[in-house]
């Protein structure tokens, strides 16, 4: 009796312990499943860094790009304003100015109006000359009193 329950106790631990070591067959692969996911992760991360890595230079150039751009934007955007600015007071200076020339015109035709009003009324019975011909009458006095100085010098 003593020796059946013995043995039935050494079934018992031997089932046991084949159950254990089961278990830590399993556990072992699961250990060694995790070790394995972790190595290839880690060459996967080992990968990204070396990618990181030949990223960083390009992408610390392009930063320092965009801010010089960005500098220079701004920059631009201060002369366009100033551009604007005097943009509109030229536009403000031309339009003074095409007044001012039309009053000019204004007073010019005025005042060649009143010059021939005044000659006809101060000679009624002679002969008006026109613009042309008073330039005509102008120059040929100019080169008769050019013709002239030699003469009177010698006298």
């Amino acid at each position: 009796e003593r020796l059946g329950t013995l043995e039935d106790e050494l079934e018992t631990q031997q089932a046991a312990e084949e159950e254990h070591s089961k278990a830590l067959e399993a556990a072992t692969e699961k250990a060694q499943q995790a070790r394995d996911r972790t190595l290839a992760l880690d060459k996967d991360r080992a990968a990204l860094a070396d990618s990181v890595m030949q990223l960083e230079p390009p992408m610390i150039e392009a930063t320092e790009q965009i801010k010089t751009l960005q500098k220079k934007l701004n920059q631009d955007d201060g002369l366009l304003s100033k551009k604007k600015e005097q943009n509109k007071l030229h536009d403000t200076k031309l339009r003074n100015l095409e007044t001012e020339i039309a009053e000019s015109k204004e007073t010019l035709q005025t005042l060649k109006d009143d010059y021939e009003t005044a000659k006809r009324d101060a000679t009624p019975n002679q002969p008006t000359l026109t613009a042309q011909q008073e330039e005509e009458y102008e120059q040929v006095k100019e080169a008769a009193a050019a013709a002239s100085v030699a003469p009177r010098r010698a006298l």
